[in-house]
């Protein structure tokens, strides 16, 4: 299994194989801290084959600069076997599983880099930076 996606965004939208993005950033600006983000969503578009089929449990994490978890979820999701259309140019079967976290209303309790951290069976597989700063900070050359 491969990430082909992932990417922090104001919000997003999955319908089966397909996925709509919205506002994709890696920094945001805050007017004073603890600070509460008002549209924020993890998008993830996992690849796997044959060889992936099966049940697994997908974990996200959000840890701010302190080292302080800001969130934590865990998903089991089913990949199915036999089902993966073949890609197009090659006989190797593979398919597409999207998935959308709602980070809505995690509290930033201090500026600077937060990290998103991604497993799947409890194996880590994409880590991803946002930065948080302060309004000031805007206009800043």
């Amino acid at each position: 299994m491969k990430v082909d996606i992932a990417t922090l965004c104001h919000s997003a939208l999955s319908e089966g194989t397909h996925l709509s993005i919205l506002g994709a950033f890696v920094i945001t600006y805050a007017p004073s801290i603890p600070h509460r983000l008002p549209s924020c969503a993890l998008t993830l578009r996992l690849i796997f084959d044959e060889s992936d089929a099966g049940t697994h449990v997908v974990r996200v994490e959000v840890t701010g600069t302190d080292g302080d978890q800001l969130y934590k979820r865990e998903q089991g999701i089913e990949l199915p076997s036999g089902e993966a259309p073949p890609t197009l140019g090659t006989t190797h079967m593979a398919a597409s599983l999207c998935l959308v976290y709602d980070l809505v209303g995690i509290v930033v309790k201090s500026f600077g880099a937060q990290a998103i951290d991604v497993s799947l069976d409890d194996q880590p597989i994409q880590q991803l930076l946002f930065y948080v700063y302060p309004e000031s900070a805007r206009n800043e050359s």
